[in-house]
């Protein structure tokens, strides 16, 4: 189900208006099907219409935002973002209005992921019922973008990677995402592609997760006298900053190391040129012990280069120790910074395993596997063992 654009709607006493030709039904959400369709303006009193007002910007219709930091960006702030790039791109850097319901407003209020979003469009997070209370006469809204789309890490595609975008658009949407990003908090955004000037150090991440990844301070120390003066080494604790000290730390980084779910999801607010080196999960239970959980976040950026750990051995596995390929992919990351061609080639971010898998499942299967919300690839793969 698709976004759906109306122009200059009306709203009036919580509740928007149009034409009953125009009415299209859209879902709030990117997952679950919540429904939402504006009401024919046959329904209003055409004297209500007299003393009309016009307000001075446009508004995002959702069910509302998420605590966890990766659904915020890419399950909901940029399918909903993605509506207007989707309608009008021409808008796309300008300010506009979100709007969620006021229910999931109670919820969204309270944290700071709700800076973020505002920060973002530039304007406070209203719903239906703070608008009225602003305005008691009818508005005339130059455009309402209700839903969000199928885009976004909640969505992917039947090639194994995550839906981007529904059409093709001047400029890429997630750099367009990303770059808007920066510029909304007064931030230049580097680049390591085609870079002039005096060569600096590289500043190299370990990204703490929740999943534990033991002995990284250990190998760190081995690598800071490899790479004296040529490398900077850090072990990051996203809890520990606001998103705009993240940003600042994100765009001065050469490579990340970060493990799956919400801690790589900042990467491709990364500089274009940059590389992450994917952990992955240790998992006695897969094969090779790893599980590609939510691999398919590195299929989000074209700019960012996206290498797998693809091996653990039992001992890594059971004492979720950094693998011994880490040390050689980050020196041979070192020597093919400046070899990768940019756009890259989506798939080459997926690991060797994944590309397998996908030749090999089953429509029904991998059906079965969306429907289930789930973004394990493990479940997939009980999903078509069950099948056979």
């Amino acid at each position: 189900m698709q976004t759906t654009c109306y122009e200059d709607i009306i709203f009036y006493k919580g509740v928007f208006y149009t034409n009953e030709e125009n009415i299209k039904i859209a879902s709030l959400h990117n997952r679950i099907n919540i429904q939402y369709s504006p009401s024919d303006i046959r329904e209003l009193n055409n004297l209500d219409l007299i003393q009309i007002q016009s307000y001075d910007k446009g508004i995002l219709l959702l069910d509302g935002f998420h605590a966890n930091m990766g659904h915020l960006l890419w399950d909901f702030m940029y399918p909903s973002y993605y509506g207007l790039i989707f309608h009008k791109e021409e808008k796309a850097d300008i300010d506009f209005q979100w709007m969620t319901s006021d229910n999931a407003y109670k919820t969204d209020s309270n944290g700071w992921h709700l800076d973020i979003v505002e920060q973002f469009s530039g304007n406070k997070v209203i719903t239906p019922n703070m608008l009225s209370a602003l305005y008691k006469t009818p508005l005339k809204i130059p455009y309402l973008i209700a839903g969000v789309g199928p885009v976004g890490i909640g969505n992917v595609r039947n090639d194994f990677c995550v839906s981007r975008q529904l059409k093709q658009h001047v400029n890429d949407p997630v750099e367009s995402f990303v770059n808007r990003m920066y510029l909304r908090y007064n931030i230049k955004r580097n680049t390591f592609m085609n870079k002039e000037g005096p060569e600096l150090p590289i500043n190299i991440g370990y990204v703490i997760n929740k999943r534990p990844y033991n002995n990284m301070d250990s190998l760190f120390d081995k690598l800071r006298k490899k790479y004296s003066n040529m490398c900077n080494f850090h072990i990051i604790d996203w809890s520990k900053y606001n998103f705009k000290q993240q940003l600042s730390i994100l765009n001065d980084t050469a490579m990340m190391i970060c493990g799956v779910g919400t801690a790589r999801t900042r990467t491709p607010f990364m500089p274009n040129g940059a590389i992450e080196i994917q952990t992955n999960a240790h998992c006695l239970n897969a094969a090779n012990n790893v599980n590609y959980y939510d691999y398919h976040i590195g299929t989000l950026s074209k700019y960012v280069k996206v290498i797998n750990i693809t091996h653990y051995t039992n001992e890594e596995c059971k004492n979720a120790s950094y693998s011994q390929e880490l040390e050689r992919i980050i020196d041979n990351s070192m020597q093919m910074r400046n070899d990768v061609n940019y756009p890259i080639n989506i798939d080459d971010n997926i690991p060797p395993y994944i590309l397998n898998l996908r030749r090999n499942v089953n429509v029904t299967s991998f059906l079965n596997w969306r429907s289930s919300l789930s973004n394990d690839i493990g479940d997939l793969i009980t999903i078509m063992h069950s099948n056979k």
